[in-house]
């Protein structure tokens, strides 16, 4: 995989419940959290599945995948100018280089 790219599925048992309970932990370095989520939940009927599907996606394809940086708020540009303007649209496509069986 990539540099600081992972996802963890981590699965425990609540102490005082006894109640089996699973959550994720995910990193794609330069990608917001809102942003992965985003993108996941476009992708799966659950948000771990839809992350589970972009994994996949990074490890069997070349293909990128795409995400929307303004998801959790504005970003904004400053131009040549001095001007700062908001950015209407903000997309980042990552894939990694060498998919795992090829």
């Amino acid at each position: 995989m990539g540099k600081k790219a992972y996802l963890d599925i981590l699965e425990g048992t609540h102490i005082e419940t006894g109640e089996r309970r699973r959550t994720h932990h995910v990193r794609l370095k330069g990608i917001p959290y809102a942003s992965i989520l985003e993108a996941a939940r476009q992708r799966g009927e659950n948000v771990e599945e839809g992350l589970l599907n972009i994994f996949n996606q990074f490890y069997s394809t070349d293909e990128p995948v795409t995400f929307d940086l303004l998801v959790k708020g504005p970003s904004f540009d400053m131009r040549p100018d001095m001007s700062i303007v908001s950015r209407r649209e903000f997309i980042r496509k990552i894939k990694f280089t060498t998919p795992i069986g090829k």
